[in-house]
């Protein structure tokens, strides 16, 4: 005889909806926060290597490759969410190197030689690479740098860490996006709870309320598949 599984009870169903949609807001909120007030370091002491992830860094650079490595995202192959573009950054001796994940446009502002006398000002948070970016990174700075021994510049590629510079920009829509979740969930709530039904149980709103609600529940949709695309 085969089983007819019962309906959920509908408090449970909606203290679970409570507990995972107001559970990645406030998840979001925390990182975020926790991300951008932690103090800074010199951008000068990530050459020295020793990176830890989650570290933020902020200061100057004076040199910089094209760009050598990108990573494409799109749901299904089909709808493209965001594009992810990595550079190589230079001390002022030009012997050590951090790579960096930068928005498309981060090369102008450098000349065509890749340089800019003055520095350029960035700001970033540690993360771990991939493999294959390690190693096309190793690649890139052997054919730039000759005089870097190869192998040995191959073994520090073992584990590699590479500075956001989208990092401030990610942590900020994950905070609003945070918020935007929370104020969703409580919005509908407070709609289903208090607001008038019409005779066939809908409940009642203005054509501009449903269209602001739509519109908020869309762009915390938008905004988080930018930001799973990126963190």
């Amino acid at each position: 005889m085969r089983r007819v599984r019962k309906p959920m009870d509908p408090k449970k169903a909606m203290i679970l909806a409570t507990i995972a949609v107001l559970g990645m807001a406030a998840a979001f909120i925390v990182v975020a926060v926790t991300h951008l007030i932690r103090p800074a370091t010199d951008f000068s002491q990530a050459f020295d290597g020793g990176l830890s992830k989650g570290e933020r860094y902020k200061g100057k650079v004076y040199a910089a490759s094209s760009e050598f490595y990108y990573i494409e995202h799109t749901i299904n192959h089909v709808i493209p969410t965001g594009t992810e573009h990595f550079y190589l950054v230079f001390d002022k001796s030009y012997r050590d190197i951090v790579i960096v994940r930068a928005p498309k446009d981060f090369m102008e502002n450098f000349d065509s030689g890749g340089t800019n006398k003055e520095g350029c000002e960035i700001e970033g948070f540690v993360r771990e690479s991939e493999h294959d970016m390690a190693e096309r990174a190793f690649d890139v700075m052997v054919n730039i740098n000759g005089s870097y021994e190869s192998e040995s510049l191959r073994s520090s590629f073992i584990t590699v860490f590479y500075i956001d510079l989208m990092g401030t920009r990610i942590y900020t829509l994950m905070l609003i996006d945070g918020v935007l979740t929370a104020a969703c969930y409580f919005w509908i709530f407070f709609l289903l709870k208090y607001k008038d039904r019409d005779e066939k149980g809908v409940v009642k709103m203005s054509k501009l309320h449903g269209a602001a609600l739509v519109v908020t529940m869309l762009a915390a949709l938008v905004m988080m598949i930018y930001i799973f695309s990126f963190i």
